[in-house]
Parts: structure tokens; C-alpha cells; sequence
């Protein structure tokens, strides 16, 4: 009997996966805008006003070298943010160009808030670069979001769209900012400055007290990130390094305690370190 082999070809199909990240679009910004409650930041007229706090920032850079509270925010239309306690203040400069561009196309809102949800959405959002910054014991309370929309945008050229927000409970801060475009139509060389700078009793400085806003040039920004792995996304500590507990400390404590509540319900010997925080 004959008999007849049949071969099976087998095809091997290797599919390649490419995960990428998107950048940033105005849909990953926090809710803005005046319809959202958002007070309107203007050149014409001039509207840059200083806005109290809820409740003053302690413990906050280098303020609290010299026993200074953050008690106001003055916001601006020129791409910065200025955190001041009487005529002390350190200044934010996300993203500043003067003299150029259209200001009447330009739209920059600010909002102080404690809206739970957006409250919730900032803590999971720093917590997830610094875990335990936050938690149920010692939660933000206080929330501001500025932000730039268009902002130097010109009749035939684009703006830049970027946002800032101060998470604090008044005195575990942190800031988020989150740049979707940065343009610019003139040559890029030395037309847009970022950085911090701080002015203490007379003396103005620049300042390295965060790392903020990145290492490298500007218009990088919304391709690169610092803390997050989303880009155009940068999160930092606005904590002081002066003192004993900072940032996330005192949620460490709360767990610690928690801890040594449950060993102590059970009726476990307990450690030295649950004697220190009773």
C-alpha cells in the first residue's frame, strides 16, 4: 500500500507591539475656563491681582528658613506664578515672553478650589510619584490651577498651552505643571525664559530651590516629563528640607500609628516605635 505524506506548513505570524505614549492634549488638563468658575486673567485691563489663601502655607521652600507663610498668590497673564508672604515672594516662571504676540487672542484663568474630586484626582496624582504624600489623615485641602491657554498666539502663528497647580493642606505642598505646546515664532534662541527666583528682604535671586521646570530647554517641554511617565507632565515637592518631619512624614506617622493600633487590639507585644507616636 502507498502510502502519501502530507506535509502541514505551518505559518508563523509575529505580531510587534509598539507601546507608545501620547503627549499631553487640552483634554488632560484640569477643568478650566470661566465656565468651569475660572476667574479671567487679562493685559487689557490689567486684571494680574493677588488672591489670599483659605488658609496660609507653612513650611513652604525656603520660606521657612526665614518664618515666612505663604498668605497670598499672585497671579499673572505672563506665563508666572508668584507665591508671596507681605513683599517677600518666590516666583514660578513657567513660560515667559514679553512684547510678543497678540495678548487680546490669549486666554489665562485661575481658580482657587477645594472641590473634592479635583482634590482627589491631584493626591492620586502626587502620590503616585511620592507615594504616602498624601492620605485620609492628611489630605490637600487646598487646590489653585492657572492656566495659559494661546498664550502669545499671533495672527498667522500659534500660542502655547500649559497649566500650573498648587496641591497643599497648608503644609505638605506640591506643584503640578503640564505643558501641551510651546511655540514660538521668533528664533528660539533667548526668547522665552523659565525658572525660579525668589526676593527676601530687598535681595532678588535666581533660585535653584526645585528642580523645576526641567534641565533642559524649554521647548522641550512637552516631549519630556519630571516624576510622571506621561510627557509634558512635571510634578515636584515645594516643601521646605528645613525640619524634622516634611512632605510625606507626617502619612507615615498615620500608618505607623494605625499599625501599632491593630498589634495592640490583638494583643502583640509592640515595637519601641509605636511607643514614640502614642
Amino acid at each position: 500500500m502507498a502510502s502519501q505524506l502530507c506535509s502541514s506548513v505551518i505559518l508563523v505570524i509575529t505580531i510587534v507591539l509598539v507601546w507608545t505614549v501620547d503627549s499631553l492634549t487640552l483634554n488632560d488638563f484640569y477643568p478650566y475656563g470661566e465656565e468651569n468658575g475660572d476667574t479671567a486673567v487679562t493685559v487689557t485691563p490689567a486684571t494680574d491681582m493677588s488672591v489670599p489663601l483659605e488658609q496660609p502655607i507653612e513650611n513652604f521652600a525656603v520660606f521657612k528658613t526665614h518664618q515666612l507663610n505663604v498668605s497670598n498668590i499672585h497671579v499673572y497673564f505672563d506665563g508666572f506664578i508668584r507665591f508671596e508672604s507681605g513683599s517677600h515672594y518666590i516666583e514660578f516662571n513657567l513660560l515667559n515672553r514679553r512684547g510678543q504676540g497678540d495678548d487680546n487672542l490669549s486666554i489665562t484663568t485661575y481658580r482657587l478650589t477645594n472641590d473634592s474630586l479635583l482634590l482627589r484626582r491631584a493626591q492620586n496624582e502626587i502620590n503616585k510619584a511620592f507615594p504616602h504624600t498624601f492620605c485620609s489623615s492628611s489630605p490637600p485641602t487646598q487646590l489653585l490651577i492657572q492656566t495659559w491657554i494661546d498664550y502669545k498666539k499671533g495672527p498667522s502663528y500659534p500660542g502655547s498651552n500649559f497649566q500650573f497647580l498648587l496641591v497643599t493642606n497648608g503644609f505638605n505642598s506640591y506643584g503640578i505643571a503640564k505643558f501641551v505646546d510651546v511655540n514660538d515664532h521668533m528664533d528660539r534662541e533667548g526668547s522665552m525664559t523659565t525658572g525660579v527666583r525668589t526676593f527676601l528682604f530687598g535681595a532678588s535671586e535666581t533660585s535653584n530651590i526645585v528642580q523645576f521646570p526641567f534641565e533642559s530647554d524649554v521647548y522641550d517641554a512637552p516631549t519630556q516629563m519630571l516624576n510622571s511617565d506621561i510627557p509634558g507632565t512635571y510634578l515636584f515637592s515645594l516643601n521646605s528640607s528645613d525640619g524634622d518631619c516634611t512632605g510625606s512624614c507626617h502619612c507615615k506617622i498615620a500608618l505607623v500609628r494605625l499599625a501599632c493600633e491593630v498589634r495592640r487590639r490583638n494583643g502583640e507585644s509592640l515595637p519601641n516605635s509605636c511607643n514614640r507616636y502614642d
